[in-house]
């Protein structure tokens, strides 16, 4: 059976914020500072290592920012090891790709 692929139309334009997601964003922000006062809390008073580890991850996340690169790239390394193959190396795969 054949699968007819359609055109987006309407919606908003690209780079138009959702209005709904600005109310919700303006209302959370009253409540930021409680919130990281909250999570520095948990992280140095839990008693539970996960919980102190998770507000730890929050914390970082926020201030320092994610590397989301930086997992992909470790993925793609280790997949031919996953699979039972040789590791390649990154700079062996440039090269691969380079000629």
């Amino acid at each position: 059976m054949a699968t007819v692929t359609r055109m987006k139309t309407g919606g908003r334009k690209p780079g138009v914020q959702n209005k709904v997601s600005r109310e919700v964003r303006a209302a959370a922000m009253q409540h930021a500072d409680e919130a990281i006062k909250a999570l520095c809390d948990l992280m140095t008073g839990a008693q539970n290592e996960s919980v102190r580890l998770a507000a730890a991850k929050e914390l970082l996340g926020r201030s320092c920012g994610r590397t989301p690169d930086a997992i992909e790239v470790q993925r793609f390394e280790n997949a031919d090891a996953q699979r039972g193959k040789p590791m390649q190396t990154l700079d062996d795969m440039i090269a691969l790709l380079n000629g």
